[in-house]
């Protein structure tokens, strides 16, 4: 898993300090509370959000009066750089999860930057191709994938990119996302959600504590999300 998290490191982290340096220098930090809206949908796209410390959902409102999560953000990820490079009103709205650090680089302090550091420039085209690739993968495992293996993928791929390693080979995840949250994020009733992570909690991969889940068996949740059927 070292491979694949080197790999797919956040823009921040993927900096040399020098273009850090630089960043903090164009841009200020911010705080906020769990629960506040750090971007809205519709908002014109003014500045880049760097996550410094803490967690936020990515979600965008549906013609129906629903809400669907698109993604959830952490530590040295970017927000709002698609909006700033289409020049289009922002497609989401992005809400913290708990207590967030960010550091905020008005747009055109972000574009010299860029301009500047071929590195940096470099570094965030990774990021948004790795992003959409992402977004076509989920869109094409969502057709006719059962509810369990849907999760398993996401609870993989959440653990390659912000897990952190401990005994045994288990994984925790500190992510505080609720049932609802991650059946949202792979299209599926919050009940089926509840379902798997009951029978892996009694067949020993998974522990589930309030917002937190820790992966015992990683290589158990990977067979149930490369099977044919359910686990």
């Amino acid at each position: 898993m070292q491979e694949t998290l080197a790999n797919r490191q956040g823009f921040w982290q993927a900096l040399n300090e020098s273009e850090r340096t630089a960043l903090r220098a164009a841009g200020r930090t911010r705080e906020y509370a769990a629960g506040t809206l750090l971007c809205s949908q519709g908002a014109d796209p003014d500045h880049v959000l760097i996550i410094l410390d803490g967690w936020v959902k990515v979600t965008a409102g549906r013609a129906d009066g629903h809400e669907v999560m698109l993604a959830i953000r952490g530590p040295a990820d970017t927000i709002g750089e698609s909006g700033w490079l289409n020049g289009r009103p922002r497609s989401a709205n992005v809400k913290a999860l708990n207590r967030v650090r960010a550091l905020a680089v008005p747009a055109e302090q972000f574009a010299n930057f860029l301009n500047a550091h071929a590195h940096a420039a470099q570094v965030l085209a990774r990021v948004m191709v790795g992003r959409m690739d992402d977004a076509d993968r989920r869109m094409t495992s969502q057709v006719g994938t059962s509810g369990p293996k849907l999760l398993a993928l996401l609870l993989l791929d959440l653990a390659e990119r912000y897990g952190v390693p401990g005994a045994d080979g288990a994984v925790a995840l500190p992510l505080p996302l609720t049932q609802h949250e991650l059946a949202t994020m792979i299209g599926r009733a919050r009940e089926t959600v509840a379902r798997a992570l009951t029978v892996w909690r009694k067949h020993g991969v998974v522990v589930t504590q309030r917002m937190r889940i820790l992966i015992l068996d990683p290589g158990a949740l990977r067979e149930v999300a490369e099977a044919e059927d359910e686990f």
